[in-house]
């Protein structure tokens, strides 16, 4: 019995151990098409490489659209590779799958969860490396030569703001059948991003805290603008060509508008 409880105490203290998942968006599983996802775990600032991990893919009633099944670790990131017989361009669209990994860390199964989309295509980032430069021409010489990626980490990270931004204020990133209109609030907030760090890293003599306030205002600026075409109904193509849809939802102080035969109420 105490040996039982010894080992009961072992997993317990191990099963506490945060490890973390890298979960900055919702997967973007693209129907009809084979593609591989995958997770990174991390730990103590490095990444952590397990020795075993399984995949499941769950529909939001919770049955099974991938049971259970082995994957593989490459280069210490789990990945598993989604045929695409498994999600046919028949199966309907939808924001309620979720990924369920375990993952064997150390002798112990840890289960991490994810959301996924079911797609028709999926999102991709509208602002790169030679956007930022048109703005700051000499910005790649600031760059210090241990940054070997670029400012590709503050691309991608004001990318996934963005989209998780989208989310929250009701809107299915990958109905978007416009994303160039996004183009104005990655570029802004991934140069208010780069000159933070600039910022934080250099001091306040270095002038790069007046250009992060900029650009984080005109960020805020350019999405209280942002509309775009949407595809409500899941066919492929705008709903009307002639209507758009604004991210930030508008939020109603006083009763709403009236509309009858009767009579008209007017602001």
């Amino acid at each position: 019995y105490r040996m039982v409880g010894r080992y009961t105490r072992l997993i317990m203290t191990s099963l506490s151990t945060f490890y973390a998942p890298r979960i900055r968006i919702p997967s973007m599983i693209q129907r009809g098409k084979t593609q591989t996802v995958s997770l990174s775990i991390y730990r103590n600032g490095g990444i952590i490489t397990p020795t075993a991990c399984t995949y499941q893919l769950l529909d939001d009633d919770g049955t099974d659209v991938i049971p259970t099944t082995a994957g593989t670790i490459s280069v210490a990131e789990c990945q598993y590779v989604i045929n695409a017989s498994v999600v046919p361009d028949t199966m309907d669209l939808t924001d309620g799958l979720y990924e369920i990994w375990q993952v064997t860390i150390d002798g112990i199964d840890f289960t991490f969860q994810r959301p996924a989309y079911l797609c028709r295509r999926p999102l991709y980032p509208v602002v790169s490396q030679i956007d930022l430069e048109a703005c700051y021409s000499d910005l790649a010489n600031l760059l210090p030569v241990s940054y070997t990626n670029g400012y590709q980490p503050w691309i991608d990270e004001a990318w996934v703001r963005i989209v998780e931004r989208l989310r929250q204020q009701g809107n299915l990133p990958y109905l978007i059948t416009d994303v160039q209109t996004l183009r104005g609030p990655h570029l802004e907030l991934s140069l208010a991003l780069i000159w933070r760090n600039m910022h934080t890293a250099i001091g306040t003599a270095s002038g790069y805290l007046d250009l992060y306030q900029a650009h984080i205002r005109s960020y805020e600026y350019q999405w209280k603008q942002l509309s775009f075409r949407y595809d409500m109904d899941k066919d492929g193509v705008p709903d009307d060509p002639k209507t758009r849809r604004a991210a930030q939802p508008m939020i109603s102080t006083s009763n709403p508008p009236r509309w009858g035969y009767s009579r008209i109420r007017r602001y």
